[in-house]
């Protein structure tokens, strides 16, 4: 079916088109009303260390001095990474106590030791609260891992941290896109098949399509049909009249065509 033919359907069947698409706006405010958006809030968290050990305490002797783990790792880049995997402990996330509808991660392409906070919840509220509380699980986890005296300690300071949550309006979105394809889908299935059904041929009360009934005549094609007739009758079938002579009492009949 090309694009005219389609076209050609669907104005034919508008009385069902029409309708039908009311009916899917109509359907599609009402998905929007009732889909509750997400809210999203977030916050940014900078490891920072004391500097060398041996500068900040040149007092103490390097030998009695307890070593820190994370620094032997070159840069606190790295050090977010490992962070960011100890908060995917199932010890963290408990400590954090919500559901698991947040991430901890680094700036992508960036060398600068940041770790970005996300929480998505169904309440402003709840992703706030839900913020603060792994700001302070990544505070716990930090010191857990590390050893040494204070100024061998690498610590972690909250630079921006959101106060409100903003929602998040792709749930509602998706929900109305899908209402709406599926409703104009819906509508044009409905004009084809009432399209198909009325070039469907009806049966009759014997069961026989009405195409198949034969055709009443007119009366008037009934007399052109009658008066061909007669002008295409063949000869043997003419009766000559019966001839009668003068002078006799008989009358004769002349021969038939066929008789001759």
């Amino acid at each position: 079916m090309d694009i005219l033919s389609f076209l050609d359907v669907i104005w034919r069947r508008r009385w069902v088109v029409i309708p039908g698409l009311i009916v899917v706006a109509a359907a599609t405010v009402g998905v929007t009303k009732l889909v509750k958006p997400s809210y999203k809030a977030g916050s940014q968290l900078v490891l920072y260390g004391n500097g060398n050990p041996a500068d900040s305490a040149p007092n103490t002797p390097a030998t009695t001095a307890v070593p820190n783990p994370l620094t032997g790792i070159s840069g606190l880049y790295d050090q977010t990474n490992v962070v960011i995997a100890r908060m995917a402990d199932q010890k963290a996330v408990a400590q954090v106590g919500t559901s698991k509808g947040w991430t901890v991660a680094n700036v992508d392409g960036s060398s600068t030791p940041l770790l970005i906070v996300t929480a998505k919840e169904k309440t402003p509220e709840a992703a706030v609260d839900t913020v603060g509380r792994v700001d302070d699980v990544i505070a716990r986890q930090l010191s857990e891992i590390q050893a040494g005296p204070p100024q061998n300690l690498i610590h972690v300071k909250v630079i921006q941290q959101d106060t409100t949550a903003s929602p998040i309006q792709g749930s509602r979105v998706r929900a109305a896109a899908a209402t709406a394809v599926l409703g104009w889908i819906a509508v044009i299935s409905l004009a084809f098949a009432v399209e198909a059904l009325r070039k469907r041929p009806r049966r009759s009360k014997h069961g026989t399509h009405e195409s198949e009934k034969p055709r009443k005549e007119s009366r008037r094609h009934r007399r052109r049909k009658s008066a061909g007739d007669r002008q295409t009758a063949p000869a043997d079938d003419v009766v000559a009249p019966p001839v009668s002579i003068a002078g006799s009492s008989r009358v004769t009949e002349l021969p038939r065509a066929n008789d001759l």
